[in-house]
């Protein structure tokens, strides 16, 4: 029992870290469609 609460509280800090990132690349990805469309599309096609 007290494995899984740790395996979970591991993965609410992946989790966690995971949006952080996302948070992060939806930011650049808005700087990149200031200077052009096309990259974010291409970017946005590899994620």
């Amino acid at each position: 029992m007290r494995s899984s609460d740790s395996f979970g509280t591991a993965r609410a800090d992946l989790l966690f870290e995971w949006s952080v990132a996302r948070r992060v690349e939806s930011n650049t990805g808005r700087m990149r469609r200031c200077s052009g469309v096309a990259t974010d599309r291409s970017i946005a096609r590899t994620g």
